[in-house]
């Protein structure tokens, strides 16, 4: 896998805070499906020989391939969690007639 992004993966990264949280959401979801859909082709293969054992295990291999290229992309979007304050320049401090400043 690239460390670039390509164009059609650009359109994924998150643009927000909100549509960062949302992005976790999506994976903490996907990999609570992985984990289900593995524990379930483990217990219905175990022991025995199930015809659709290899058709679940490409599927999940589908599954964890899309779930490992979507954390890589929410990795390389650097969105900050705390908007930066705007940098402004000091105001001056206006001189009192006694020559002393406020």
């Amino acid at each position: 896998m690239s460390l670039t992004t390509e164009p059609q993966e650009r359109a994924l990264i998150p643009q927000t805070v909100l549509e960062h949280d949302e992005m976790h959401h999506l994976v903490n979801g996907l990999s609570l499906e992985v984990t289900r859909q593995a524990e379930r082709i483990r217990r219905r293969s175990h022991g025995q020989d199930w015809p659709g054992a290899a058709s679940a295990m490409v599927e999940l291999e589908e599954a964890v391939e899309i779930l490992g290229r979507i954390v890589q992309i929410t990795l390389r979007s650097s969105i900050p969690m705390e908007a930066p304050e705007p940098e402004t320049e000091p105001a001056e401090t206006p001189e009192l007639p006694t020559g002393q400043y406020l």
